[in-house]
């Protein structure tokens, strides 16, 4: 989390997975509620919060869960857009998850097939 505490000016998520396994990723509000503080604390100070969604159709239960937690993200600040996945194929670019931080730093999250982080 260090790189998402020291952003200065924006952080930008690109989500390609349709199911991630986080076994202690509570989706709850309640288990939102830090991500949410941190989503309005970065958003109060003027740090730019983005997140692109690709989905694929028809939704997993994962995405489904997913897509309504960012509706409420959006409220404390994430500004977040979805791409299908017929809009994507046509930009032919890599399919790869990863943050961007500050327009500068680059990491990449490595998943398993199943949606298991890896590094």
């Amino acid at each position: 989390m260090d790189y998402f505490n020291s952003s200065k000016s924006s952080l930008f998520r690109f989500e390609a997975l349709q199911t991630y396994e986080v076994a202690s990723e509570d989706m709850s509000d309640s288990g939102m509620k830090d991500w949410w503080d941190f989503i309005k604390t970065k958003s109060s100070a003027g740090i730019i919060m983005q997140r692109v969604r690709l989905v694929t159709e028809p939704y997993t239960k994962y995405t489904t869960k997913e897509l309504e937690l960012h509706k409420k993200s959006t409220l404390y600040g994430d500004d977040i857009r979805i791409i299908k996945e017929e809009s994507f194929k046509k930009l032919d670019i890599l399919l790869q998850d990863f943050w961007l931080i500050d327009d500068s730093q680059v990491l990449l999250m490595n998943y398993s097939r199943d949606g298991n982080y890896i590094n």
